[in-house]
């Protein structure tokens, strides 16, 4: 905890809840995850494959789910936490079904590999590394989300890959051994790098957004809220009373 501490600092509160905000309100991944492995899913059930087709079909599921939670919250207005334990709780529930959905992944690929058919261990391979940037690109912003969800899913990748390469080739196993580690390894060490560059750069443009809106709204020399501060006050102040005009005027 104390490494992930030094390479992901924590930030301000109200940063945090900006930056899961931004997490919530990002879907069209997860939909196009969905949507990938229901027609793969298809597919495999079309060919009589069915733990394929289970698999990614659970993958469909739990994406529509996903999507159907993430749309209800905004359609409540709750699509930005409130405070910082709401953001954890709504981070929490957003990292559940990433950590499900690569789960499954993973499972999949697992099975797919037992095959020990080149194509498909090429297609597994390309696939995985498409879903792992891409889950860098959607989570990289809450990296307690994005680097359990990559482990999940390259873990029985690996797996899998080992028991591929273990039988039919003309491979030394501890070679093989050796080469897979160092390809997982150098992946997850390239993601945490890239998680962390677009951590940091999100942060410090959220920062510097933050610092110019106080600096806009505060007067140079004295240090008090400005025009445009008391403004924003009053605006804050009498709104409530423009909703509820017909009902004060009868009072």
């Amino acid at each position: 905890m104390s490494l992930l501490r030094r390479l992901f600092p924590p930030a301000p509160a109200a940063i945090e809840v900006e930056l899961t905000s931004k997490l919530l309100s990002g879907g069209g991944g997860i939909g196009l995850v969905g949507a990938i492995a229901c027609g793969t899913g298809a597919q495999a059930a079309l060919n009589r494959d069915l733990v394929p087709a289970v698999l990614l079909l659970m993958i469909a599921l739990v994406s529509a789910a996903r999507l159907i939670l993430m749309q209800r919250m905004r359609q409540t207005g709750g699509s930005h936490p409130r405070d910082l334990l709401s953001a954890r709780r709504r981070e929490l529930g957003y990292g559940l079904g990433s950590c499900i959905t690569s789960l499954l992944l993973g499972i999949t690929n697992l099975h797919v590999l037992s095959y020990r058919d080149p194509a498909l261990t090429l297609l597994v391979v390309c696939g995985l590394c498409c879903y792992v940037f891409s889950l860098i690109l959607r989570t990289a912003i809450r990296p307690l989300v994005c680097l359990p969800s990559i482990m999940l899913a390259l873990v029985p990748t690996i797996i899998g890959l080992m028991s591929f390469l273990d039988h039919g080739t003309r491979l030394d196993p501890t070679f093989t051994l050796l080469a897979l580690a160092t390809i997982a390894i150098v992946l997850f060490v390239a993601s945490v790098q890239l998680t962390r560059h677009l951590y940091e750069t999100t942060l410090d443009q959220l920062v510097s957004q933050r610092d110019l809106m106080q600096f806009a709204r505060r007067d140079p020399l004295t240090g008090l809220n400005n025009r445009l501060a008391l403004r924003e006050h009053f605006d804050t102040l009498f709104r409530p009373s423009a909703t509820n005009g017909p009902a004060l005027s009868r009072s």
